[in-house]
């Protein structure tokens, strides 16, 4: 049996509708929303509140059919937890409507659209009183537990796979230096002649981050003004942390992270698992 969601909001769009729509093709529910059905399971999944929902959507000007939008050139730009309807109308309402699977055409206001669910503000080219029109596929729909499992195998096949991926690229470059016990693989490319730094130290470094790839994510070089942090006190990354207590005044090295000692499963905009290459110059240490 479909389930009940929304506070009845799906049961009253769907037995509820008004045949007179001023969309040829499409049905008006009692809240104003109007829908068209291409593909419709009643014995599919159905979304509750909270739900992981995945849908391909793609939005147009529905004056024009214009695309203002289209979720099929991002991969999971549309997964989200499924929301409550906002107000009487809305294109959340059209989620409660779809089990995984089906398909449907909305038609929304476009100034209610703007003004309570889209964090954008409404284009100026809108005129009072036009509408936008959602077509929607309910790709999937998981509870937050099957999410969370769903995720956690995803996270531990990507874990097991970076070891082969460090492997691989430190053959290819013919790296001969082995890790240290932390994994932490530190390549001197100039030595240097000062002392090396102590627990609560404070340095002054310059650095350039890649991934295995070669891709830059940041640098302290691009930006022409080093960085500095105490060691010891947990500001930098722990892979930072090891291996610049190993690095004399002066020294140009090239450290190679795993992820378990820089951002695990993810940080920021960098992806889960991601082993880090940083080329890195100790420039100063001020003692404690």
């Amino acid at each position: 049996m479909k389930k009940i969601f929304l506070l009845g909001i799906a049961a009253a769009v769907t037995f509820s509708s008004c045949k007179n729509s001023k969309y040829s093709g499409f049905d008006e529910s009692e809240t104003g929303l109007f829908y068209q059905y291409h593909n419709h399971d009643e014995d599919a999944k159905a979304p509750s509140v909270g739900d992981i929902i995945t849908l391909q959507l793609v939005l147009k000007n529905s004056t024009t059919d214009s695309v203002l939008f289209d979720s099929r050139k991002f991969k999971n730009v549309q997964k989200f937890p499924m929301p409550e309807s906002k107000y009487a109308g809305s294109i959340e309402e059209g989620f409660a409507m779809l089990n995984e699977g089906d398909s449907a055409t909305f038609i929304v206001n476009a100034d209610s659209f703007y003004k309570h669910s889209s964090r954008a503000p409404k284009p100026k080219f809108f005129k009072e009183g036009d509408a936008l029109k959602f077509d929607i596929k309910m790709v999937k729909v998981e509870t937050q537990e099957e999410y969370q499992k769903q995720m956690q195998k995803e996270m531990a096949a990507m874990a097991s796979l970076e070891a082969g991926k460090i492997a691989s690229y430190v053959s290819s470059k013919g790296i001969k230096e082995k890790p240290d016990q932390n994994g932490i693989y530190t390549i001197i490319t100039k030595e240097g002649k000062g002392a090396t730094p102590q627990d609560g130290d404070s340095i002054t470094v310059h650095y350039e981050g890649t991934f295995l790839d070669g891709q830059v994510f940041d640098s302290s070089l691009k930006r022409k003004k080093p960085i500095g942090f105490r060691l010891g006190r947990q500001e930098v990354i722990p892979g930072w942390e090891l291996a610049f207590s190993k690095l004399k005044k002066g020294s140009k090295a090239t450290l190679i992270i795993p992820s378990k000692l820089a951002y695990g499963d993810g940080g920021g905009q960098l992806p889960p698992f991601a082993t880090l290459v940083f080329e890195v110059e100790l420039l100063e240490i001020n003692k404690k």
